[in-house]
């Protein structure tokens, strides 16, 4: 029964854009007062939404496969670096893990699987991105990023790439730019 002007006291406060350290975790001592009053001829269930919960969720993810906890899959380039990852979360971000994972290819059941054509920088920042969301694209990895991002159907980090590359577009790269792009 809710009763107007009620006070219910939340553990979890939500977090701002910023995602300032500390805020909203549990121990954190942040309290957040949430004021329930009574709607009069209202009656059924509400959808309430925490709108921090899948940021924190994907930091949590992050954390996982930092510290290598609960990886169920072993992702192999062809210069030998390996890359200990979560199904669930390659098949979540790409269409392609999706394919691969779920579709009943051999590879769905396989605990080690080569990637090949995607070089270990190219990767790294992929496997980062499907964990944060976020991506990091530097004049140095762009190009290989952008191949690699098109062959595992990224598509934000492919158009990342791609608007990267127009942003620096000049006489001098013009040629391998518009090579790169070629290959989509």
């Amino acid at each position: 029964m809710v009763v107007a002007g009620a006070w219910l006291t939340r553990r979890y406060q939500p977090m701002a854009v910023s995602d300032a350290p500390g805020r909203g975790l549990p121990g954190s001592g942040s309290r957040d007062r949430v004021k329930m009053a009574a709607v009069s001829g209202l009656s059924g269930p509400e959808l309430l939404e925490d709108a921090a919960h899948a940021r924190a969720l994907l930091r949590e993810l992050k954390s996982f496969y930092d510290a290598r906890l609960l990886v169920d899959v072993t992702l192999e380039v062809e210069s030998g670096s390996r890359f200990l990852c979560n199904r669930n979360v390659l098949a979540a971000a790409s269409p392609y893990f999706r394919s691969m994972f779920t579709g009943g290819l051999f590879e769905s059941k396989q605990q080690r699987i080569t990637i090949h054509e995607v070089d270990s920088d190219s990767m790294a920042l992929i496997i980062d991105y499907c964990y944060t969301g976020r991506v990091t694209v530097s004049e140095a990895s762009v190009q290989k990023l952008y191949v690699a991002a098109n062959m595992l159907q990224l598509e934000y980090v492919r158009q990342a790439c791609a608007a990267f590359m127009a942003r620096r577009l000049d006489l001098y790269n013009c040629t391998g730019i518009f090579k790169v792009r070629g290959q989509r």
